[in-house]
Parts: structure tokens; C-alpha cells; sequence
């Protein structure tokens, strides 16, 4: 049993899809604060990804394919809400990530596709930015700016739309360009100085779009690595502006302000916080007499890890970045407009 999409709801509960490996099948499972394990629903598919988000009174998962469940938090299921598909193939039209901004959800389908769930409405609307995306593209990130500027990220795709202009921006070709592969981009942060963080197959990237630069970080070979380039997972800071980088059973910690960074290898304790994400850090020492002593290493805004057990965990790792992580490379592009 794999616990997936792991959310944490205001009360303290944690919301997953646990997949069963043997089966195929997945669960809705609920742990109240108290630790009390609770199957709240079965989840057709077989596919692991369903993502969550609370609107209001209600949590809302990505249940099925192009199907929104809306679900109470006792775990009654009150409603499912079916978007727009996009051809007959319901696989393309998944949602694949959910936010809320501002009293709304926002939803992203496998195809692009974004529409928005008004608190109180019945129906999703269609957001603009669908009549405008190329067909055919494979999307699987979302970051909804206070503004309601947007991000797109997928497999060779990452496009920003400007809600107020309405103009939006290729940032995958440039990007193309600096890491002389073609990415897939997994989660996309945008950090309290404004720099946008995005993960990808090939390593991290940096973008400071009033400069239009463009930083690439954990390529160029690396120990920690299975290939020349770091397959990122997940990007986040903390409140002195590091940004922690996740990827494998790793997490690269990159002071800003220094250029520099700081591995760790899992495994180790994350814990969490009523925000709905991975917050502390908890590294642990050797065990004497079969108990380990752990201290805590930090505290953070949000962390998407890799890997999550319950197993008592060891730090195994602490090092410094060198050379070969090619920490940091600037290389100024203009991305392309229409």
C-alpha cells in the first residue's frame, strides 16, 4: 500500500489515495488528528495522481479521470462534477492538479484545459487560456498567481498567461535552449522575491522574467545523480529565502544569497502542518541502544517529498554542493510571444 497525493486538511486530518500495488486499485483514506485510520472511498482507475484541494466547507479531489468529487469532511461524498472532455480518450482530459486562489479552484486537465469552481457555483467555467494553448499538449503542473496570472508546465510545455494583458509566453524554447533537452516540467514555485522555480527532469530551473534570465541548477553530472542531470520532484523556501530542491531520495538546500547549497540524503523525518504540506525537517542521528536522537533542522513553507514511510529514518548524507553541481549558470534568452 502507497499512500499518493497526500493532503492535509484544517483540522489537522490527512487526506491520500492510497494505491494498492497488488490490486490496482486505489483508496480515498482519511487519518484524523488522532492518528485513527478511516476508508473513505474507493477510487476507480489505476493510475496513482489524485490531486486535492479545499474550497469552503468541502474537500475536492480529482477522483476519476475528467471526474471532481466534492466531499464533506466526515467523508461523504456530496456531489461529482464531470469537465469537458476533449476527444473520447477520458485519460487526456485527467485532472491532474487543484488549487485554491482567492475563493476559487482552479483545475488543470491532462490537456491543458484550466477551468475555475467558483465557492458556492454548480459548474466549473472554461478559463480563456484553453483557446489559446496549442492542441495536443501534455500538462501536469499549475501555479495561479494572487493576480490570476498563470503557469502550464508538462511535457515540453511551459506557457504563462498574463490575466491582465492577456498575452502569453513560450518559456519552454529558451528554456530548450539553456539545457539543450527537451523538458518535462513537474511542479513550478514562485518564491517571495518573485523568481519563478520550476522542476523538471533535467534539473531545476530559475527564471527572473523582469530580465528575461534564466539559471539552470543541478546538472552537469553530479554524485547524487543517476545521470548527468537531477530529476527534480519538488521546490519550495523557507522564511530566510533558501529554496529547497527535492529530488530521488534527495533534497538540495540552495542559499540564494551565497550561491551555495547544502545535500541531504533520505532518509529522514518530514512532518506536517495544518498548511497542507511537508513542513519540518527532522534529521537523525545514529541510534544508541536501538533509539535514534533526531533534532529539528528547519522549518518550511512547503515540500514536495519523494518518498513517504513511517519507518523509523536515518540522515545518512551532509555535504556541500561542488563544482560538479554547476550551481549557479546564468544564461539570458528571450522567450517567445504571440
Amino acid at each position: 500500500m502507497v499512500p499518493h497525493s497526500l493532503f492535509q486538511d484544517i483540522d489537522g486530518s490527512v487526506w491520500s489515495a492510497v494505491y494498492n500495488e497488488k490490486s490496482a486499485g486505489n483508496t480515498l483514506l482519511k487519518v484524523n488528528p488522532g492518528g485513527d485510520l478511516e476508508a473513505v472511498l474507493e477510487l476507480d482507475g489505476a493510475y496513482a495522481r489524485r490531486p486535492f484541494a479545499r474550497l469552503g466547507n468541502s474537500l475536492y479531489v480529482g477522483a476519476f479521470e475528467n471526474e471532481l468529487w466534492k466531499i464533506q469532511p466526515n467523508g461523504r461524498l456530496e456531489s461529482k462534477i464531470e469537465l469537458p472532455l476533449r476527444g473520447k480518450d477520458r485519460t487526456l482530459s485527467r485532472i491532474v492538479q487543484l488549487q485554491e486562489r482567492k475563493g476559487a479552484l482552479w483545475i488543470l486537465l491532462g490537456n491543458g484545459h484550466v477551468y475555475t469552481l467558483a465557492e458556492g457555483a454548480a459548474q466549473p467555467l472554461p478559463h480563456p487560456i484553453n483557446k489559446r494553448l496549442p492542441a495536443n499538449i501534455q500538462a501536469n503542473a499549475l501555479f495561479v498567481e494572487p493576480e490570476g496570472h498563470l503557469w502550464i508546465g508538462g511535457a515540453g510545455t511551459l506557457w504563462y498567461y498574463d490575466a491582465l494583458s492577456g498575452q502569453m509566453v513560450d518559456y519552454d524554447d529558451p528554456i530548450r535552449q539553456t539545457v539543450k533537452n527537451i523538458c518535462t516540467y513537474r511542479q513550478i514555485f514562485k518564491d517571495r522575491s518573485g523568481v519563478v522555480w520550476v522542476a523538471s527532469d533535467f534539473g531545476a530551473i530559475k527564471i527572473v522574467q523582469s530580465n528575461n534570465l534564466f539559471s539552470h541548477y543541478l546538472s552537469g553530472g553530479s554524485e547524487y545523480c543517476s545521470n548527468v542531470y537531477c530529476s527534480t520532484r519538488g521546490i519550495t523556501e523557507d522564511e530566510q529565502g533558501r529554496i529547497y530542491i527535492s529530488y530521488y531520495n534527495s533534497i538540495h538546500v540552495l542559499d540564494p544569497a551565497s550561491t551555495r547549497c547544502a545535500h541531504f540524503s533520505l532518509p529522514m523525518i518530514i512532518s506536517t502542518t495544518p498548511s497542507g504540506c511537508f513542513t519540518t525537517i527532522m534529521l537523525c542521528g545514529p541510534a544508541t541502544a536501538g533509539v535514534s536522537t533526531c533534532a529539528r533542522y528547519r522549518s518550511i513553507p512547503c515540500f514536495a517529498c519523494p518518498t513517504l514511510t513511517s519507518a523509523p529514518l536515518w540522515l545518512t548524507r551532509k555535504a556541500s554542493c561542488g563544482s560538479g553541481m554547476n550551481i549557479p549558470c546564468s544564461i539570458t534568452s528571450r522567450p517567445q510571444r504571440n
